[in-house]
């Protein structure tokens, strides 16, 4: 955990310590400068930031990369019944998605949310388990 000071007025951090041993200055004297101590926080790091509103440490997703791959490549990570499945299937989102793969020869970032919005309704369909979604998402890693 980790001690953070703040300027009292806007929350804006002035110093940040990672551990809550150091010795920080009294409260008192904390005040007198217009600064408030804060200590058994998260440290900083790629998924916790600090948050001047609210004076603590917050949540943030870390940036993904992207995980790029050519639609041959795509259609080729499902099995022949997976793929028979999909081109049976009568929800309108899932054969959208899917034309719309098939007419681009752009590259497909299996990262991006409408390629794990995909992949997660086919799974909630049961034309995949999760599992191979996974497997499938993971593929151009």
């Amino acid at each position: 955990m980790a001690t953070y000071i703040w300027k009292t007025a806007d929350g804006t951090l002035v110093s940040y310590n990672p551990d809550d041993t150091s010795p920080v200055a009294d409260p008192t004297t904390l005040a007198a400068k217009g600064l408030t101590a804060t200590s058994g926080l998260h440290v900083l790091d790629s998924t916790h930031v600090w948050d001047a509103p609210t004076h603590t440490v917050v949540v943030v997703t870390a940036q993904s990369q992207s995980n790029m791959i050519d639609a041959m490549s795509f259609w080729l990570l499902f099995t022949a019944a997976e793929l028979a499945g999909i081109r049976a299937s009568s929800d309108t989102t899932v054969q959208r998605v899917m034309f719309a793969i098939s007419q681009t020869n752009n590259p497909l970032d299996l990262n991006s949310t409408p390629m794990k919005n995909l992949i997660n309704q086919c799974v909630t369909l049961g034309l995949l388990t999760t599992n191979r979604g996974a497997a499938i998402l993971q593929a151009g890693s």
